[in-house]
C-alpha cells in the first residue's frame, strides 16, 4: 500500500479485514495486490489491477476503506479485502511561542479560546507583526485569517483603539485545533493638557467660566487682524487642533481676527486617541472710546462758532462768497482714531477737500474711535459772505467820484497760516489793481516752491502750501513780482517770513 504502510489484521465483515494508518501528509495510497493463483483477477477500488501492478487511490480525508476484490480463474469464487487506513499525523496543536513584535508584551487573561491573552501596543502602531511558531512543525496557522508557516510574520493593519488578534493551530492529523486569542490595546498617554498657550504679543489670559474644560478671557489691540496662538502640550505625543487647524506642539496657527470678538478654540487629544481636553478664549479688542477732535479746522479765513443741532457737536462758519472748495483739516484726540469727511476717508491732520458750489454747505465729520463702536459727529454749516464789491456797486454808483484804484503794490513780509483767520494768507496790497502779474516764491536754496499768475489775495492765494500742496516749514523765503502797469513791467523783490 505504499511505503511505510503497515496493515494488521482487524475483525470486518470481509474475507479479510486490516487496519493501516499513513502518513498525515499523504495524498494518494498505492495499493500492489499479488493473488495467488496468478490467473485470478483483481479490482481495487473499482480499478481493474494487474497482479504486481500498482491501483493509486486519492486520499482526502481522515481514513479512507480500500476493496480489494479476488476473482478466481473459474470466475465464479471471490475473495474480499478491506484495509481501513487512518491518518497517522500528530495531535498536538499548541503554539511553542507568540510574538505581535517589539515592545508588546502579551498577558494571560480569562476569554472563550483555548488560550487567552491581553497585550498594549504604542498608540502610533498601524500595525502589528504578529510571529507563531507551533510545538509540532507540522502543525498549520491561521492568523487573522492569513495562513503562515511556523516563524514567518503575519503583518495584521491595526487603525482602532484596539485590535482582536486570532491565531488558530491545526495539528497535523487535521483535527486537533487550538485558538490563541490577543486583545490588543493602545497604550497611549492619556494627558490631554497644555503646559502653555500664547495668544501672541502683549496678549494676557484671565480665567473664566464657560462651558469648555478650560475657559478665558483676552483683549487685543483694535489694530490686530491676526492673532498667533502657539499651544503647547504637557504630553509631547498628544495632538491639537486650534479653530480647525492641526498644530503641532510650540508651532504658530494663525488666526484672521476681523470682528470686534473673536473666539479661539484649542483641542488637544491624548496620546491614546481617546482622551481630550478643550480650550476656549474669548478675545476682545480693547482699543479707547475716546472719538472726540482736538481740533477742526475748515481752511483759509474761516472761523467756527457753536451753534444747535442734531449731532454731537455743531457749528456755523462762513466763507468767502467766491470760494469752490473747503479745505476741512480734522485732527482727532486719540490717534488710533478714524475719521470720515462727508464721506471721505481722513487721516489724522490731513486735508479732506470738500466742494462749495452753493449758498451753503454742511461738512459732517465721523470720528469713529480705537475701539471701533464709539463715534461722535461734528456738523459744520457753512455759508458764503456777501459778495462786498456788488454791495459796494449798489450803494455808489461807477464814477469818478469813488477812485479805488491802488498804484502802489506792498507785499507784507509776514503770513502765519495755522487755520485761525489772521494772517492765514499772504495780502499783497494793491495787486488787485494790476491782475497781469507773477508771484514766485523761492526757498533759500534758491529752488521755486510756489508760482502763479494773476495773485489777487483771495481764490489765488499763498499760504504756505507750495504748487504740490506741499505745507512749507516755517522760516525765510524770497519772492519776485512781476505786474504790468499800463504797458509798463514792473517787477519787485524782497523776502517774506512764514510763522505758524
Amino acid at each position: 500500500m505504499g511505503k511505510s504502510i503497515t496493515k494488521t489484521p482487524a475483525t470486518g465483515t470481509a474475507d479479510f479485514n486490516f487496519d493501516a494508518s499513513a502518513p498525515y501528509a499523504a495524498t494518494v495510497l498505492e495499493v500492489t495486490p499479488f493473488p495467488t493463483d496468478s490467473n485470478a483477477t483483481i479490482v481495487v477500488n473499482g480499478q481493474p489491477t494487474a497482479r504486481g501492478a500498482i491501483a493509486t487511490i486519492p486520499f482526502t480525508g481522515q481514513t479512507i476503506t480500500v476493496t480489494t476484490i479476488v476473482t478466481a480463474e473459474d470466475g465464479i469464487s471471490t475473495k474480499t479485502y478491506f484495509v481501513k487506513v487512518s491518518r497517522n499525523g500528530s495531535n498536538v496543536a499548541t503554539l511553542a511561542s507568540l510574538s505581535l513584535g517589539k515592545s508588546i508584551t502579551k498577558t494571560h487573561s480569562t476569554g472563550t479560546a483555548d488560550f487567552n491573552f491581553d497585550a498594549s501596543a504604542p498608540y502610533t502602531a498601524t500595525v502589528l507583526e504578529v510571529t507563531p511558531i507551533p510545538t509540532d512543525p507540522n502543525a498549520t496557522i491561521v492568523v487573522n485569517g492569513q495562513p503562515t508557516a511556523s516563524g514567518a510574520t503575519a503583518t495584521i493593519p491595526f487603525s482602532g483603539q484596539n485590535l482582536t488578534v486570532t491565531t488558530i493551530v491545526t495539528a497535523e492529523d487535521g483535527i486537533s485545533t487550538k485558538t490563541y486569542i490577543v486583545k490588543v490595546s493602545r497604550n497611549g498617554s492619556n494627558v490631554a493638557t497644555l503646559s502653555s498657550l500664547s495668544l501672541g504679543k502683549s496678549i494676557t489670559k484671565t480665567p473664566a467660566s464657560g462651558t469648555a474644560d478650560f475657559n478665558f478671557d483676552a483683549s487685543a489691540p483694535y489694530t490686530a487682524t491676526v492673532l498667533e496662538v502657539t499651544p503647547i502640550p504637557t504630553d509631547p505625543n498628544a495632538t491639537i487642533v486650534v479653530n480647525g487647524q492641526p498644530t503641532a506642539s510650540g508651532a504658530i496657527a494663525t488666526i484672521p481676527f476681523t470682528g470686534q470678538t473673536l473666539t479661539v478654540t484649542t483641542v488637544v487629544t491624548a496620546e491614546d486617541g481617546t482622551s481630550t481636553k478643550t480650550y476656549i478664549v474669548k478675545v476682545s479688542r480693547n482699543g479707547s472710546n475716546v472719538a472726540t477732535l482736538a481740533s477742526l479746522s475748515l481752511g483759509k479765513s474761516i472761523t467756527k462758532t457753536p451753534a444747535s443741532g442734531t449731532a454731537d457737536f455743531n457749528f456755523d462758519a462762513s466763507a468767502h462768497y467766491t470760494a469752490t472748495v473747503v479745505e476741512v483739516k480734522p485732527t482727532p484726540t486719540d490717534p488710533n482714531a478714524t475719521i470720515v469727511v462727508n464721506g471721505q476717508p481722513t487721516l489724522s491732520g490731513a486735508i479732506a477737500t470738500v466742494p462749495f458750489t452753493g449758498q451753503s454747505l454742511t461738512i459732517t465729520t465721523v470720528v469713529t474711535a480705537e475701539d471701533g463702536t464709539t463715534t461722535r459727529t461734528y456738523t459744520v454749516k457753512v455759508s458764503r459772505k456777501d459778495p462786498i464789491n456788488n454791495r459796494i456797486a449798489a450803494i455808489v454808483p461807477t464814477s469818478s467820484a469813488l477812485n479805488t484804484d491802488v498804484t502802489e503794490v506792498i507785499v507784507r513780509q509776514a503770513l502765519s497760516p495755522n487755520g485761525d483767520g489772521n494772517n492765514d494768507v499772504l495780502t499783497i496790497d494793491g495787486i488787485t489793481s494790476f491782475p497781469d502779474n507773477t508771484l514766485r516764491i523761492m526757498n533759500r536754496a534758491g529752488s521755486t516752491v510756489f508760482e502763479t499768475k494773476g495773485y489777487n489775495n483771495s481764490t489765488k492765494v499763498f499760504d504756505g502750501r507750495s504748487n504740490n500742496g506741499t505745507m512749507q516749514t516755517a522760516g525765510t523765503y524770497f519772492y519776485t513780482l512781476e505786474y504790468k502797469d499800463n504797458q509798463k513791467t514792473k517787477r519787485k523783490t524782497g523776502f517774506i517770513v512764514i510763522k505758524y
